[in-house]
């Protein structure tokens, strides 16, 4: 099964543009579908329907419903013929995977709660109180509501704005490369088509 193929996503950058240019490295035809994370799509039965998480991205295969990004980055890669993007050497494959977590669990969440903080929270904070709470109501996962919360509120810490800036300012320092080891331990990662990597560390650079 190699058709069929949509991604339900938002603007292309950060979440969105992982799953979304690893399909067009591979050369995966598929169905743009957009979501406005602004005006809430993401919680609107209609997309509840096709992804009860509430998340983007998503990606539909045939009948298959996946989501979290860098899962779906690595299921493009086996699923789909075209050019490789993982590296063949095992302790490669590991560094790469290393990197990944690094980044989805210690980055970019930073870039992300200062992005809720200076442009998502102000964006939609103006609108109708209720139709507001009403929105975060209908979020179908606890930490999303929290979260909608802080950034709609303004209800990020000083503590925790003031941590993901310190490690902001430390991948930066490094180079834009700082993380679980030296940044020179990166260079033999990107020898070849390692392109998981190359293109999980450009779209962290990209949120900030």
């Amino acid at each position: 099964m190699t058709g069929d193929v949509t991604l339900y996503h938002w603007e292309p950058n950060a979440n969105s543009g992982k799953p979304m240019l690893t399909l067009v490295e591979k050369g995966v035809a598929f169905n743009s579908h957009y979501i406005d994370l602004l005006a809430f799509d993401q919680h609107k039965p209609e997309y509840l329907a096709i992804n009860p998480m509430g998340t983007i991205p998503a990606m539909t295969h045939g009948n298959r419903l996946l989501n979290e990004s860098t899962a779906m980055m690595e299921y493009v890669e086996e699923a789909f013929p075209g050019p490789a993007m993982m590296p063949e050497d095992p302790v490669d494959r590991w560094r790469v995977r290393l990197w990944m977590k690094f980044l989805d669990q210690w980055l970019c969440p930073s870039f992300s709660m200062i992005g809720w903080s200076i442009f998502i929270g102000p964006q939609v904070r103006a609108r109708d109180p209720e139709e507001l709470k009403a929105a975060i109501d209908r979020i179908p996962l606890p930490e999303r509501r929290t979260a909608w919360r802080k950034a709609i509120y303004g209800l990020f810490s000083e503590a925790e704005l003031a941590e993901s800036a310190r490690r902001v300012a430390r991948y930066r320092q490094a180079g834009g490369s700082a993380g679980p080891a030296r940044v020179s331990r990166l260079q033999p990662i990107f020898a070849g088509r390692h392109q998981l990597l190359q293109l999980g560390l450009w779209l962290a650079i990209d949120a900030a």
